[in-house]
């Protein structure tokens, strides 16, 4: 939870900005912002977080996604990968 309220305005940046601005602000974010999203990632996975039904049709295209930043172990030059290489950026911008 602490990393939540330490990035809030990087997550609602991310919230707020177009997919192509989101995807350039995750190119420069730092270790704790992407351990902020993994955080996240794993609450929804361990249900702690509940979706909207029509959010969670739009999650499951990209569960790997959601998996691969839930990790505990991944590295944070794997988790960067994962968000601006792997994917359009569509999972984190409706996170």
């Amino acid at each position: 939870m602490n990393l939540v309220k330490e990035n809030i305005i990087f997550l609602q940046a991310i919230a707020t900005l177009p997919r192509k601005q989101v995807k350039d602000l995750l190119r420069q974010a730092d270790k704790n912002q992407l351990k902020t999203i993994g955080e996240i990632a794993k609450n929804i996975l361990t249900s702690n977080l509940k979706p909207v039904e029509s959010y969670k049709t739009m999650l499951k295209r990209d569960k790997w996604v959601i998996r691969a930043l839930a990790q505990d172990h991944t590295s944070y030059r794997d988790r960067l990968h994962t968000v601006t290489e792997k994917t359009n950026g569509s999972v984190i911008c409706e996170t």
